[in-house]
């Protein structure tokens, strides 16, 4: 008995899972324009080759270029932008080089790279629910390497949620490989659609 809802629960666990990553992979994906963010200026929680699909988040058109702030905000980064720098060469394009060591935003999912589960410090953002760090990794142009200057409990931890910082254009070396963004990051909210 005990066995059958280990079962059932795993069971459903990964039904849950899936129909949340479709509802993120669906074509009618809003656009990071229209997302809502919490105002607060505190953490509010703590936070492969791309195809258009697994650049769930930020399709905002066909454009390489972020999305320009409105009104004195922050340039929020699109993962297609990253995408064209390449790893192999370090070849960095001057739509992305414009943005190294500069505060930027960027819309992702949240993979922890530390096994403590009372607080975050140290994280992965890629660009999908799927991009699993460890069978195979995405490519190290979809991967950044994000640690915070103020830890915070895991309670408050989002998926998918907004990283705010500043962008160095670097690559480091995690637990799964290679990283070829670094963000200091001082501000993570929840994205909501």
């Amino acid at each position: 008995m005990k066995r059958d809802l280990i079962i059932i629960g795993v069971v459903f666990v990964l039904v849950a899972g899936g129909a949340f990553a479709f509802k993120f992979l669906k074509k009618n994906e809003p656009n990071l324009e229209e997302a809502t963010v919490s105002k607060s200026g505190d953490i509010v929680t703590s936070t492969t080759t791309p195809s258009s699909n697994e650049i769930a988040l930020q399709k905002g058109g066909n454009s390489d270029e972020p999305l320009e702030p409105k009104s004195g905000g922050v340039p929020e980064l699109k993962w297609e932008l990253m995408y064209t720098l390449n790893y192999e060469t370090g070849e960095v394009p001057s739509t992305l080089k414009k943005y190294d060591g500069k505060r930027v935003k960027i819309a992702g999912f949240i993979v922890p790279l530390s096994d403590n589960i009372s607080k975050l410090e140290n994280f992965l953002l890629v660009p999908n629910p799927q991009a699993c760090v460890h069978v195979p990794p995405p490519p190290p142009n979809l991967i950044v390497n994000v640690e915070l200057k103020r830890a915070v409990p895991m309670d408050k931890v989002s998926n998918p949620s907004w990283i705010e910082g500043t962008l160095s254009i670097q690559t480091t070396e995690h637990a799964y490989g290679k990283a070829s963004y670094y963000m200091v990051a001082d501000k993570v909210t929840e994205y909501k659609f």
